[in-house]
């Protein structure tokens, strides 16, 4: 497993399970974006996207720690939101 992908675990996991809704199986940090990217995109809501990088942030302040106590429960909800946008895409691919 690539040690750099995101350790909020939660956010990975829903991006993996849409690429894999389309057959596509990521391997790495920027194929996971790439597909953040997609799904906003397809979804016409550039929100998600923002989103993801909330978690992002929340991953970069694992290794450094450097967010104010706010500022983390605010990515935390972020993501929350992330996750909910993302289930409602799940199962909804067109082959």
């Amino acid at each position: 497993m690539n040690h750099h992908l995101p350790r909020n675990g939660a956010a990975a996991q829903m991006v993996k399970a849409l690429a894999a809704e389309r057959g596509v199986k990521l391997r790495g940090c920027g194929e996971l974006h790439r597909e953040v990217i997609r799904v906003s995109k397809e979804a016409g809501d550039d929100e998600i996207r923002l989103l993801w990088q909330s978690a992002i942030s929340l991953h970069q302040n694992f290794h450094g720690n450097w967010l104010p106590p706010e500022m983390v429960e605010k990515n935390v909800e972020d993501v929350r939101k992330f996750l909910d946008k993302s289930r409602r895409l799940l199962h909804r691919v067109t082959a």
